[in-house]
């Protein structure tokens, strides 16, 4: 008789033996364990059960907090209604001859989805870019690019997308700049946008006339090719800033930072790891994603790499963790449109959710890394002599190069004095002093940028040609919320996209009785993902709509023919 690896058993009493005990083992064990799952299952059908009650039970409540939540979040625009009735000086004024001439300044997300709905809108529009492609931030090698060839998107291809433009099929779920670039440059495309879009036009200087309009410098050309680049003015009656939000570096101060002698870089220089083959790096911070991803991008090539973190983190996987979507993602992927919002304006009441301390980073698998020894970690950096660097804690290291991911600084400087938003944005985007300025995207959202600069941009045009009515001058300086110069996460979930879908929802949904007479709209609107585009939401287009089908195939991996990752 053989048994398993083909050992034989010594007599037939020892095989009975055996198996007699092999019985016995598993009459033993199987009842209990028979019962344990029994039990197991009654009590999670009778938490089931009581969460559905409690849920029922709450969900009143819940609709009643978001409705008075959404209600403040609208508050300004009863103002603008009331200054507009009792016919107050409308701070719009000063505009020639009726025009709406807009200048756009930058052509990345922001700047093409500006772009778009100031032309939906009436606006004569000139966008202008300084690189030689739009994209922005995305343009890998070009002037205007800030990340690294192995970058990836936070946040997946079905949430940072634009309405009636969904991402191709094709594209994986989270998507690099080579498809963020095809996407962008599709979506100008697609929306006759690049007839208005002046490429490496580089915006000098915005200052305000006498009559009300703006004059607005351009230097033409590509600097590095032209030694003499061409200037010419050009006037408008509204300014759109959509330059973006990092826009200058932000390197800290570090005692001894002059002596170091080796090669020392921001993050937005980073490109690729091979420069770095064989050497010791330092990653100074964490950062939202940046650092996280730049040290692991350095961890098979260099010979060391070490992160200096100063304030820990929640760490969270980038929607997949060993082939399977992580929950949150599976959350955001399939909570329909209404539960989403009734959600999230219940949870903006608590402070735990609305300011969350000490903030998240979106990292691959950072802890792994830690755990291999792969990066090492570190502690805030207090000097540099030479090339070794002093930490706070008392430890030291020797390195070969540094790479600052801290960050960015929000820059302006072509816009004068009088048009920067030193004292803060009305609603994050309007200028309070002269409402016919805008910036877009100067804000930092967690989540889905683009829907938030798409929902401003929305928002401004709506402004601009006199469909929603701004309060008072006096009053825009008061409500302004305080602009924040450094870059940071200021709301743990979408405040601003919610924000800016309730000023709007007047504006781009139905009123209750027209959907009504079409229940097909309607129901579109209660079941569009909550991920999608709000601007899609009651769209009337059920051609051009973010397809969400593919999710499931993008996220689920067959392996020796099993499909283990099923959700």
């Amino acid at each position: 008789m053989r048994f398993l690896d083909d050992r034989e058993f010594p007599t037939t009493q020892d095989a009975l033996l055996f198996y007699a005990a092999f019985v016995l083992a598993w009459a033993v064990f199987l009842p209990p364990v028979f019962w344990v799952c029994v039990e197991l299952a009654r009590a999670l059908c009778l938490c089931c059960k009581y969460i559905a009650f409690a849920f029922a039970a709450m969900f009143p409540a819940w609709c009643v907090m978001a409705y008075v939540n959404a209600k403040k979040m609208r508050e300004s625009v009863p103002l603008g209604v009331r200054r507009k009735t009792v016919g107050e000086a409308d701070p719009l004024q000063g505009r020639s001859n009726g025009a709406k001439r807009l200048c756009i300044v930058g052509a990345g997300a922001a700047g093409l989805c500006a772009t778009r709905a100031a032309l939906r809108r009436g606006f004569k529009v000139c966008t202008y870019e300084k690189s030689d492609s739009p994209g922005g931030v995305w343009a890998y090698g070009r002037r205007s690019g800030k990340v690294f060839n192995s970058v990836l998107q936070n946040v997946t291809k079905m949430a940072n997308c634009f309405a009636d433009y969904p991402a191709p099929r094709s594209f994986p779920a989270y998507v690099g700049w080579r498809k963020t670039m095809e996407y962008l440059c599709g979506y100008a495309a697609a929306f006759q946008l690049t007839s208005v879009i002046e490429l490496n036009a580089e915006v000098i200087s915005v200052e305000k006339c006498a009559n009300g309009e703006f004059e607005v410098t351009i230097a033409s050309g590509t600097p590095r090719k032209d030694s003499n680049l061409s200037h010419r003015v050009e006037r408008f009656d509204f300014v759109w800033v959509a330059s973006g939000q990092l826009t200058k570096p932000e390197t800290p101060v570090v005692r001894g930072l002059d002596s170091f002698t080796g090669d020392v870089m921001h993050s937005s220089e980073y490109t690729e790891p091979t420069s770095f083959l064989n050497r010791h790096v330092l990653v100074v911070g964490l950062g939202a994603a940046s650092g996280s991803d730049i040290a692991q991008d350095l961890s098979t090539t260099a010979a060391s790499v070490t992160l200096s973190i100063r304030t820990e983190r929640y760490v969270m996987s980038r929607g997949l963790k060993h082939g399977i979507a992580t929950f949150l993602n599976w959350i955001s992927l399939f909570t329909p449109a209404w539960l989403g919002v009734v959600g999230y304006t219940y949870f903006d009441w608590w402070p735990c959710v609305h300011r969350i301390s000490p903030g998240v980073t979106d990292s691959g698998d950072l802890l792994k890394e830690f755990a291999l020894q792969r990066i090492k970690r570190a502690t805030l950096v207090d000097r540099i002599q030479g090339r070794e660097v002093f930490f706070v804690d008392g430890t030291s290291g020797k390195f070969d190069a540094i790479i600052f991911a801290t960050g960015y600084r929000r820059e302006f400087n072509f816009m004068a004095e009088n048009l920067r938003p030193t004292s803060g944005l009305f609603e994050h985007c309007v200028l309070p002093t002269e409402p016919r300025v805008g910036y877009i995207l100067f804000v930092l959202p967690f989540g889905t940028h683009w829907q938030v600069a798409e929902l401003q941009a929305n928002y401004l045009a709506r402004v601009h040609d006199g469909t929603i009515p701004l309060p008072s001058i006096e009053t825009m300086s008061v409500l302004a919320e305080r602009f924040q110069t450094s870059s940071h996460h200021e709301h743990f979930a979408e405040y601003f996209r919610m924000k800016y879908l309730f000023l709007l929802a007047p504006y781009i949904f139905p009123k209750l009785e027209t959907l009504l007479r079409q229940p097909r709209l309607l129901m579109r609107i209660l079941w569009s993902p909550y991920v999608a585009p709000p601007c899609e939401w009651a769209s009337e287009s059920w051609r051009d709509r973010t397809a969400y089908g593919d999710a499931r195939g993008h996220m689920s991996v067959k392996w020796n023919k099993f499909r283990w990752n099923r959700w």
